[in-house]
């Protein structure tokens, strides 16, 4: 099942002295709390997001502790009013504070966290193969750079933050 998909992807890609990260969202209603500038910018951000259940945050809940537990190098984080997509970042940051370069790896198939990947030390895991900063920029037809990505899903969506392809664009091919 999940914990032992968890144990194959660390035991094959991570590094011996690595970090395994573990980036959780809020609730919906704490992120509805906090005036995003994702929607200050566009106000119907993730309107079309199915909106998930109490049960849903509760079985996270369980299922963070039990990650902790699992390994003393797997970190959960979550904050409130935050998207697991605001906590890559900073996380990567913490990593790189040292002088030494620990390689990170990235497991998530929400095309936002492909924009920390780079050619030194962080790659992503995205729909189910390994990639480094040359192979996503191939897979996904650009380099993944902030701006680009947001570009990108406004024009062809993003099915994993429920962005729709607007319908003047529909005939595009490409994404979504």
């Amino acid at each position: 099942g999940f914990f032992t998909r968890v144990h194959q992807i660390n035991n094959e890609f991570r590094d011996a002295k690595g970090t395994s990260y573990f980036l959780f969202d809020s609730k919906d209603e704490e992120l509805n709390k906090r005036q995003s500038t994702r929607k200050l910018i566009q106000e119907n951000y993730k309107k079309g997001r199915t909106r998930r259940s109490e049960n849903f945050y509760s079985l996270l809940k369980t299922v963070g502790s039990l990650i902790s537990n699992l390994d003393s190098s797997y970190i959960v984080v979550a904050r409130p009013s935050f998207e697991a997509d605001d906590l890559v970042q900073p996380v990567l940051e913490k990593e790189t504070i040292s002088k030494e370069v620990i390689p990170s790896l990235l497991v998530s198939n929400d095309m936002d966290w492909a924009r920390s990947v780079d050619a030194k030390s962080v790659h992503i895991y995205y729909d189910h193969k390994l990639y480094d900063l040359e192979a996503i920029s191939t897979k996904l037809g650009l380099n993944p750079e902030r701006n680009r990505v947001v570009l990108y899903k406004m024009v062809f969506g993003d099915d994993s933050d429920g962005i729709q392809k607007p319908e003047a664009l529909k005939n595009i091919r490409g994404g979504n």
